[in-house]
């Protein structure tokens, strides 16, 4: 596997309690074409009432996503987690902040001509 993206900023719906760094997550796209995040809640005995639909903690902005759309679109497999969470009243904008990065295999994409471009986002950040 291969860095993407180092790190970047959701653009936060829902920060579960539940959800902690190193907490893979899962991107699909909607009609729309924003790329929605998804995390899939612990198993607990409560699922078994409710079951373990995935929960959406957000967006990537259209910057990223643009980047990533290929990659989605190829069905490459992408490992996308949850490499930090700063809840709301730890920060100074009071908005929770949660960053992922995202990784892939090189060698299954056919797009590798924009890698430099997406390595080029990730020294920014």
């Amino acid at each position: 596997m291969q860095t993407l993206i180092y790190k970047t900023e959701l653009v936060v719906t829902r920060v579960p309690a539940w959800l902690s760094p190193n907490d893979p997550v899962q991107v699909s796209l909607s009609a729309d074409q924003t790329a929605a995040v998804y995390a899939r809640p612990p198993r607990r005995w409560t699922s078994l009432l409710t079951g373990l639909r995935p929960v959406l903690i957000g967006t990537l902005d259209e910057e990223v996503a643009q980047l990533i759309l290929p990659v989605l679109h190829s069905g490459a497999p992408l490992r996308i987690r949850v490499v930090g969470i700063t809840p709301a009243y730890l920060s100074s904008s009071n908005q929770a902040q949660i960053s992922v990065s995202v990784w892939a295999d090189a060698r299954d994409m056919a797009w590798a001509s924009t890698a430099p471009q997406i390595r080029r986002l990730s020294a920014a950040v």
